[in-house]
């Protein structure tokens, strides 16, 4: 195990060890004035181009050293066992289990309606409901008062007014 972790610190400090990987250098041309301009250089010369390039691939490079690195360093002491939990969480949940009656079963999760209803009065659950707008066991549910209400149009000062009867 000792070994994994050595081995991870010399490549990291093998891949870390060139830092132009990790420096953009960005040129300076100088203007026909005599100020110097921090602008890229659009027009790179092939040694510039080289050097981008091996940039870029001595970054490349570390990154899977590091990457590689990274993954080998773990051991089988770290792995999960997977079957003792299993058998820990079967053993646990073992001791919860209840057998319901039919009537239970039904009034739990049937259906809103008159056979839930009678189910869940013979288990002695409540058929109520927990608001006004939801439907009780037996199907039932609160819509409240309808009105059935006309519109009327009528001329007061020479305008129609909208006028709504409710009944």
């Amino acid at each position: 195990m000792r070994f994994s972790y050595l081995l991870a610190a010399a490549a990291t400090c093998l891949s870390f060890g060139s830092a132009d990987a990790f420096i953009i250098h960005q040129p300076r041309t100088s203007r026909a004035d005599g100020r110097n301009s921090s602008s890229w250089s659009l027009s790179a010369t092939a040694e510039q181009r080289d050097s981008n390039e091996s940039r870029r691939r001595s970054f490349l490079t570390s990154a899977v050293v590091s990457a590689i690195t990274a993954m080998s360093t773990g051991s089988a002491g770290n792995a999960l066992d997977i079957d003792a939990f299993a058998s820990s969480q079967l053993a646990t949940d073992s001791g919860k289990s209840k057998d319901m009656s039919d009537d239970e079963a039904l009034c739990k999760y049937g259906a809103p309606g008159p056979d839930r209803g009678q189910a869940c009065v013979r288990a002695g659950i409540p058929t109520g409901k927990a608001s006004k707008s939801q439907v009780d066991a037996f199907g039932n549910i609160d819509r409240g008062d309808f009105v059935r209400c006309e519109r009327e149009w009528k001329v007061i000062d020479g305008k129609y007014q909208k006028f709504d009867i409710c009944k």
